[in-house]
């Protein structure tokens, strides 16, 4: 596991677990935990939403352990995996089935480029996964030297200034301190005057990185 990712980890970790489940693999429960990519696919189009919660969180959890391993996974499956994950994202209606996806398309980058599958999850309807969707797309352009584009920088803005939620504004400005956006700059000052002295800091922190 490379530096950078090691790092978005520590970082994704002290999110907490406001949506049930965090962007890197945690172990999933007994029975999810022992199978194979290939074994947990189908399980993504079960019609109960814990099973597909556990099975997207077992999925990411053996591509994160393969990485690690050095273990091969079939180009088929890495294929099947990757368009079966785009397939449910699209149509899943649970937030947090639609972050085990995102976490998915996180470690499947090390078998396939997912910057423009990633793209796709950062529009999402629920401003929680989006902040969380470009912080993994974050992590993925910079390992194949890409910038954020536009749509995703505007996509960031819209977390900073149209939604309330303390959770969602904190992770959105640390996002932004390391997205390189100084355009953002505006959106972050004014959240040195927000209530939360979790969201001060971090956009205090963003507007430090952005200002240099």
């Amino acid at each position: 596991m490379n530096h950078s990712r090691f790092y978005l980890f520590l970082v994704l970790l002290c999110f907490g677990m406001a949506a049930g489940t965090l962007l890197h693999a945690i172990q999933p429960p007994p029975g999810f935990n022992d199978k194979t990519v290939k074994e947990l696919l189908p399980l993504l189009d079960s019609p109960d939403i814990e099973t597909r919660k556990n099975a997207t969180a077992g999925i990411s959890w053996q591509l994160e352990q393969n990485e690690i391993s050095l273990t091969n996974i079939e180009p088929t499956v890495i294929k099947a995996t990757l368009s079966k994950t785009l397939s449910l994202f699209e149509h899943e209606e649970n937030r947090v089935v639609r972050l085990g996806c995102v976490a998915i398309l996180l470690n499947l980058d090390a078998w396939t480029n997912t910057v423009q599958p990633l793209t796709q999850t950062t529009d999402d309807k629920n401003y929680f996964v989006r902040v969380r969707a470009i912080t993994a797309l974050l992590d993925v352009s910079r390992n194949h030297h890409e910038q954020l584009s536009t749509n995703v920088i505007l996509r960031l803005e819209d977390c900073l200034k149209s939604t309330n939620d303390t959770e969602v504004l904190w992770q959105a400005a640390f996002v932004a301190g390391e997205s390189g956006a100084k355009e953002l700059l505006p959106l972050l000052q004014n959240l040195l005057q927000n209530p939360s002295s979790k969201v001060r800091q971090y956009a205090s922190e963003a507007i430090g990185k952005l200002s240099h």
